[in-house]
């Protein structure tokens, strides 16, 4: 099994290459440019800058590093070309996990999308690409591009989850949401904690991908789970921030590497609170593309795409 964590900037694409062969991607990002937050976060921890006087000052001085954003449908078409998308799962209704979605059904057929019962109303738009994003997955939700458009929930069960009877089940699990959790955040307007939270095995190693969940969510994990929780390897709820962070959860997961895709520098950042958990804690922004890969007999690894000597 393979999983990318693709640097997307601020927002999540991970692809996996399931050892049964088929493709998952979940959530996708393609602004190909840094939203003013990141940007700003960014320069903080490039220059320690603290302002924004001291923001645009060390601008001026044109030496902000140039990071190269990753486009995940030219990396789909170009590490596998004319293989569909067995699944795209969409965490949660947020543009910063759906941008390039129209770009993606343009160039790679997907076999089934992953949803939930949301109502979140339309969201402000950033740019034209985004209404086009947004009116993309309204259509998919009608029922429009040729595919199967699914709604699941914890403890689901279907072909391809676990294990069929010729060994090529892709191990997914579903922790959350419950459709009741749905419900919930559709009342109170919480579309963070309604993310899919899903837990992918295989070899006796667990990677956790728990979208944008937030406190809500994660104590309903705590509370069902408890110390079944336990994974190898989490992505760092939120980008990494830590409104994703859950102090409890940590103790139940006790994951052995963090993936995240904020900075350092951030009063946001909970790459310090991952760390003092005993982890060992990555970014895409710092590292750039992230492949996580384990072999038939449970051999681990990572590959860095660059500045592995930060580690």
């Amino acid at each position: 099994m393979k999983i990318w964590f693709l640097n997307v900037g601020h927002g999540d694409c991970t692809i996996i290459e399931h050892a049964s062969g088929r493709l998952t991607m979940i959530d996708i990002n393609n602004s190909q440019d840094y939203d003013p937050a990141t940007r700003q976060e960014i320069l903080a921890e490039q220059s320690g800058a603290t302002t924004l006087a001291s923001f645009q000052a060390y601008a001026a001085m044109e030496t902000i590093e140039t990071k190269e954003l990753t486009d995940p449908v030219d990396f789909l078409t170009t590490n596998f070309p004319g293989r569909p998308l067995w699944r795209f799962i969409l965490t949660h209704p947020d543009l910063d996990h759906m941008r390039g979605l129209k770009k993606l059904l343009n160039h790679v057929k997907i076999v089934n999308f992953w949803d939930t019962a949301n109502t979140k109303p339309t969201p402000s738009y950033r740019s034209n690409s985004d209404q086009e994003d947004w009116e993309c997955y309204q259509a998919i939700r009608s029922g429009g591009y040729q595919l199967s458009y699914l709604q699941y929930y914890r403890g689901a069960k279907a072909f391809a989850f676990g294990t069929d009877a010729d060994g090529l089940g892709d191990g997914i699990e579903i922790l959350s949401p419950t459709g009741q959790l749905v419900q919930t955040c559709n009342e109170q307007g919480k579309s963070n904690d309604l993310s899919y939270v899903l837990r992918v095995t295989y070899a006796g190693r667990s990677v956790l991908l728990p979208g944008d969940a937030e406190a809500l969510s994660w104590d309903l994990m705590v509370q069902h789970y408890g110390q079944a929780l336990q994974s190898r390897v989490l992505k760092a709820s939120h980008h990494g921030r830590d409104s994703g962070f859950h102090a409890e959860a940590m103790k139940m997961i006790q994951p052995g590497l963090v993936v995240s895709s904020v900075g350092r520098k951030p009063a946001t950042d909970a790459h310090s609170r991952y760390r003092n958990c005993g982890c060992t804690s990555i970014s895409t922004r710092r590292h750039g593309n992230i492949l996580y890969q384990v072999d038939a007999f449970g051999n681990e690894g990572w590959t860095l795409q660059r500045n592995s000597h930060l580690l």
